[in-house]
């Protein structure tokens, strides 16, 4: 199955169009998720998750939630500046990347989408605060899983 790239900034994530196709209900052959970083938040117990919801008779379901993996990217290039001098620079950028299973996407038809981001912020150590951060919501298909 295809790999689907998106970026988030300022947790908002364009809404694809047509809707991401995550694959077949029933089977594990779920499109390979990832989604570009615009920043990533430091704390030691973040936890990211993609929730996928459906939506029947016009009202979306509980989701269903999968975490992604933080993974980061680095990239060294060469930089000439205006006096010919080289010099190397390093790119440090990071994505949310998954390998949706077949109880994640569950039966196919239209799904909701959204990146969760939950983690402690122990700054005042007296007081900890339990942070939740959400996407906005985008659109997938599950298409029906032929069963043989």
């Amino acid at each position: 199955m295809a790999n689907v790239n998106l970026a988030m900034t300022n947790w908002n994530i364009p809404q694809p169009n047509p809707p991401i196709n995550l694959g077949d209900s029933g089977e594990n052959n779920a499109i390979s998720l990832s989604i570009t970083l615009d920043n990533k938040i430091d704390f030691e117990d973040v936890k990211y998750y993609l929730d996928i919801m459906d939506k029947v008779d016009g009202e979306k379901t509980v989701a269903r939630t999968q975490e992604m993996e933080l993974v980061e990217h680095t990239e060294t290039h060469e930089v000439t500046d205006d006096d010919g001098n080289v010099t190397e620079e390093t790119i440090t950028t990071y994505s949310l990347d998954m390998l949706p299973l077949s109880q994640w996407l569950g039966r196919d038809g239209v799904k909701y989408l959204q990146v969760r981001c939950t983690y402690t912020d122990n700054t005042d150590t007296d007081n900890p605060i339990d942070i939740i951060i959400k996407s906005n919501t985008i659109r997938g298909v599950v298409h029906l899983g032929l069963y043989l």
